[in-house]
């Protein structure tokens, strides 16, 4: 190509993943769609969670990433997607989770990513712990406020049941 790369993970003795330098970066090359799985109905058929999150966390690690989103260790076979409101009015989280029974966790949301994406955008304000903002689980039609710094420091509190999904909006 047009790089230089070099492998990196290994199948069953085959090479499946690559990391590339070019002149404009880098990048990771994975032998397979490596999040299909999560967006279709074979999700709960997925056995390597683990394994698949060890990899994700030192590619991040690797790259400097910092998780927007971050699950507490409760959280089985989860996943969180945020989605960006052009108007910066809310902020969007989809979860889904895999597992055969209900799940209780909490899910902490990064300070930068509320100040960039929320009206007014000041990191500080989202960092403050008299600044409320509204989560509302748009599924079970619930709102419940919470203090800027403990959505960022500890979170606020998700049910899941078995093999289910949620969709939830932050806002001012």
């Amino acid at each position: 190509g047009n790089g230089i790369c070099q492998a990196f993970l290994y199948l069953q003795g085959e090479v499946v993943g690559y990391r590339c330098k070019t002149a404009k970066g880098s990048y990771v090359q994975i032998g397979s769609a490596y999040f299909k799985d999560y967006n279709s109905d074979d999700y709960g058929q997925i056995t390597d969670f683990a394994e698949r999150k060890v990899l994700m966390q030192a590619l991040m690690s690797e790259a400097g990433v910092t998780p927007q989103l971050q699950l507490s260790d409760t959280a089985a076979r989860t996943v969180a997607f945020g989605r960006k409101d052009p108007l910066k009015e809310l902020l969007w989280i989809t979860l889904k989770t895999g597992t055969e029974t209900a799940q209780a966790f909490q899910l902490k949301v990064n300070a930068e990513l509320l100040a960039l994406n929320l009206k007014p955008a000041k990191v500080n304000r989202v960092r403050s712990c008299d600044y409320l903002l509204k989560v509302t689980d748009l599924l079970g039609a619930h709102t419940q406020s919470i203090s800027a710094c403990d959505l960022t420091q500890k979170g606020f509190q998700i049910q899941l049941p078995a093999n289910g999904s949620s969709v939830f909006t932050i806002s001012n």
